[in-house]
């Protein structure tokens, strides 16, 4: 049973008022205390029944937990009622049509097993008597992992007047810096408009009234990084102890099980339990199901376009990408558009359907379909900057408004101006926020690449935004920044590296410019290399995301707290003096330099090491023999072999004058017709010699990569 200290109950009392705790002769407990303005007090008996004296009269409450869930202190029927409304709203079509979502529980003692989403909450319910119940929930970006959180939370309040089950309380970092995570928490309280108070919130934590999810938890970052916030998850997991359950919610990168064991040292302690959660991509028969239930026709879900999105190890078949494939109209966009990343042609897709009979024909045939559509692009990508600056996910709709009459140009009359404005209210990309006269992208992965467009913009025009000079760019920014980098013609990448290259030695160290403008540098290098060497020198960086063979790089006096190698080639790095990395995060396919910093953690998917001799004979001792070796009976060069694994964009077009460097280094390899045939008759490459829109005939090659890997080297590169 969870101890009822005298701060728990005087939480609740009235601040600044008189309060009296006192045992009885008989054993009982006798509390005076002031609630709402009116004097009450509360009797515990020896089984810690309660009987309450305020003015209406005497209550009764068989225990301290029911007391604390009724209208006299946190009301939770208002508050399941108002959660109710508030989540249907968010939810919409999801609820009524929810996506089949699979995931691995993995338990306190490393066993595993396959359950659906919707079984978590079956799985929280079976541990709610442990003293202190943790459970991460991970995985990559658009894997539903808000909205898991969400349906949950919507159950638990619709059931509530039947089962007097928890309830939950969803916080979400909304783009802020962390300070305090009470702000944070408060914050949350507010958008629901329930009664109780951060500090009383943790009460109801405590004695199991209540749930705390903490959501998008690796974007809990502030100007230390990290620290602060492990240390204030610390204390609240002591907090909390009692009967508490918390739901840390995040991307792998930051979150997961090894990490948190090591940075808060609660969790290791035998009273606690430490669950975690692996979201996984929607099986494909699944997705083609459910597709087809939302009306998308099979033949469009076989089409050449589609149909290599929809595969096993593709981003299309995370949630949020199935979501988008179901709307109305979108799947036939999607038939006839070739850009490079899943993320970047359903945007193009959502741009194109506004042409569909959602914009006036006269506006379009007034400015033309190219003007407004950069002129929309860019509103977009100045939305998102405006809310990183301000570092919130929310903007007043009158700003949007500003924002969108300001991207016009002087001549243009007030009533087209009127015109284009009131469509941008109306984009698919945001959505109002329930209860407020604000908006916010429908989903942080458009937010992420807008933001991501516009530092690629505001660089080539030498201008640093405020956000890059101040916020931490978590991993989620990071990965959509490379997706906008291969949505970018060559002048437009050469512009950016060129500006970053000239301004980065000139900025100052006081702020974080230096580290996050070095962050965006680098990985844009592998698509447009530069003459010689990039040097980066006196700088610390938070986090290096990198996913293709590099070019040169020289680092001096460089810190890295987080280096992402996965599938990547960092051979031609060079580590000078004073030189550190915290992480590295690599794979099968990770190429290293031969001199490197040795880390101070290695986490790869197979293992996660903090021993320095245990990383020093992983990354440069004598390596076992494995199925890697299988490759060199292939006829064809590894290097080839390399580049085909590493391609990042979605289609290689064959065309050499319009294909980007990456690609180029493929298609004039010498070996690579032959390659080429040898991967079509074993199936390892999707070809469609479909029409471009415009211009001479192009083929356009899709490559399987898992598939290829597992081929030739017998592993999926993990």
């Amino acid at each position: 049973m969870t101890v009822i200290t005298t701060e728990d109950i005087r939480e609740f009392a009235d601040p600044f008022t008189d309060f009296e705790d006192s045992q009885q002769p008989d054993g009982t407990r006798r509390v005076r205390m002031f609630l709402r303005a009116e004097p009450v007090v509360l009797e515990f008996d020896t089984a810690d029944r309660i009987l309450l004296t305020c003015p209406e009269g005497e209550i009764r409450f068989a225990n301290f937990r029911s007391m604390l869930a009724s209208e006299h202190f946190a009301d939770l029927r208002l508050w399941a009622s108002l959660q109710s409304q508030f989540l249907k709203a968010q939810l919409g079509d999801e609820r009524e049509n929810p996506l089949p979502v699979v995931g691995e529980w993995i338990d306190g003692a490393g066993s595993r097993k396959e359950i659906t989403a919707m079984e978590v909450d079956g799985q929280l319910k079976a541990r709610q008597e442990a003293k202190l119940h943790v459970l991460v929930i991970d995985g990559p970006a658009g894997m539903g992992k808000t909205s898991q959180i969400r349906q949950i939370a919507l159950k638990r309040a619709e059931n509530f007047a039947r089962d007097q089950g928890r309830l939950f309380l969803h916080v979400e970092s909304r783009g802020r810096v962390l300070q305090f995570l009470e702000d944070l928490i408060s914050s949350s309280l507010h958008h629901i408009r329930v009664k109780p108070t951060a500090r009383q919130l943790k009460v109801l934590v405590k004695h199991g009234v209540v749930v705390l999810a903490l959501d998008g938890f690796d974007e809990f970052a502030d100007p230390s990084g990290f620290q602060r916030a492990w240390a204030q998850l610390g204390d609240l997991f002591e907090e909390v102890s009692g009967s508490g359950q918390i739901l840390l919610a995040g991307r792998e990168t930051l979150v997961t099980r090894e990490k948190l064991l090591v940075e808060v040292p609660r969790l290791r302690a035998p009273d606690c339990i430490l669950d975690e959660f692996k979201l996984k991509e929607v099986n494909v028969t699944d997705a083609r199901e459910w597709l087809v239930a939302r009306g998308i026709p099979e033949p469009w879900i076989d089409s050449p376009r589609v149909r290599p999105v929809l595969e096993q190890g593709e981003v299309g078949l995370r949630p949020f990408f199935l979501a988008l494939l179901a709307k109305k109209d979108i799947y036939k966009w999607l038939n006839k558009n070739r850009r490079s990343d899943v993320l970047s042609i359903m945007i193009d897709v959502l741009f194109e359907r506004e042409f569909d009979g959602k914009i006036d024909a006269k506006t379009v045939e007034h400015f033309g379909k190219d003007t407004i559509r950069t002129f929309l692009r860019q509103v977009c990508e100045d939305i998102a900057r405006d809310m990183a600056d301000n570092q919130s996910e929310m903007l007043p709709a009158v700003n949007i408004e500003w924002i969108a009459e300001m991207s016009l140009p002087e001549e243009v009359s007030q009533d087209w101006k009127n015109l284009l404005t009131h469509h941008c209210m109306r984009l698919p990309f945001l959505v109002n926020e329930e209860g407020s006269s604000a908006m916010r992208f429908s989903h942080r992965q458009f937010f992420v690449f807008f933001l991501g467009a516009d530092a690629m913009r505001s660089v080539a025009r030498k201008d640093v935004p405020k956000y890059l000079r101040r916020n931490v760019l978590g991993s989620e920014f990071l990965e959509a920044f490379l997706k906008v980098v291969l949505t970018l013609t060559q002048p437009e990448r050469e512009a950016f590296r060129d500006a970053a290259i000239e301004i980065l030695p000139t900025l100052q160290a006081y702020d974080r410019s230096r580290g996050n403008l070095a962050a965006l540098l680098i990985p844009v290098t592998a698509e447009c290399p530069p003459q010689g060497p990039v040097y980066i020198s006196s700088v610390s960086i938070d986090e290096l995301s990198l996913r293709s063979s590099m070019p040169e790089v020289h680092f001096r006096n460089v810190t890295i707290t987080t280096l992402r190698v996965q599938r990547a080639d960092i051979r031609q790095f060079q580590f000078g003096e004073a030189c550190a990395i915290v992480t590295l995060q690599s794979d099968a396919m990770s190429r290293l330099p031969a001199a490197m910093p040795l880390p101070n953690w290695l986490e790869t998917p197979r293992c996660t090491l903090h021993s320095p001799d245990e990383i020093k004979q992983f990354l440069f001792g004598p390596r076992p023999e494995t199925k890697a070796q299988a490759v060199r009976e292939i006829p064809f060069d590894l290097d080839l072999i390399d580049r085909v694994l590493r391609y990042r964009p979605f289609w290689l077009c064959n065309d050499i004058d319009s294909a980007e460097p990456s690609g180029l280094r493929i298609l004039n390899h010498p070996e690579w017709d032959a390659f080429l045939e040898y991967l079509s008759e074993r199936r390892l490459v999707r070809i469609d010699n479909n029409l471009q829109n415009a211009g001479p005939n192009a083929i356009f090659y899709h490559f399987k990569q898992m598939e290829i890997r597992a081929h030739l080297y017998g592993d999926d590169g993990s």
